[in-house]
């Protein structure tokens, strides 16, 4: 729709007199006012709301379904799956993470193939799951989850 405009601007990426915003939901609906330039993909916008889940700006509960979805993504394009069940094994077995076997489990459901342990450790904070998840990445692939979780790239 925004390229078929005959008004589309290119360096503000929408037409002239038309606005877009990113509608965020959290405690409250929050609707902030973005360019053309700042749309997403799927993969990108999951990114972007781990990105902004380090400042508690996103609700807690879609953050770990969120990772599992980058995981599948990431793991099952790339072709890096093998590494990927080796890197949960590896990590799920360091007795230092208390927790994070559940965690494990819920990111490898290969979308919740089966009904063991839906529901994860109600006591583990959002700063933990983001810590498990770049540990996931750091075994695999850490310069792609360092790119995609810059905090440069604001909207």
């Amino acid at each position: 729709m925004l390229l078929s405009s005959k008004d589309y601007i290119r360096n503000s990426g929408v037409p002239k007199g038309w606005r877009l915003y990113l509608l965020s939901k959290h405690k409250w609906s929050v609707a902030s006012l973005i360019t053309g330039n700042a749309l997403m993909n799927d993969y990108q916008a999951m990114w972007h709301i781990l990105k902004k889940s380090r400042n508690d700006a996103v609700a807690s509960v879609i953050i770990p379904n969120t990772m599992r979805q980058i995981l599948e993504y990431y793991f099952s394009f790339s072709g890096k799956y093998l590494s990927f069940n080796s890197a949960l094994e590896r990590l799920s077995h360091d007795k230092s993470e208390p927790g994070f076997k559940a965690f494990a489990r819920y990111v490898n459901r290969h979308s919740h193939a089966d009904a063991r342990n839906i529901k994860l450790l109600e006591t583990a904070s959002v700063a933990l799951y983001l810590e498990w998840f770049e540990k996931i990445f750091s075994t695999v692939d850490a310069e792609h989850y360092h790119l995609m979780m810059h905090e440069d790239q604001q909207l």
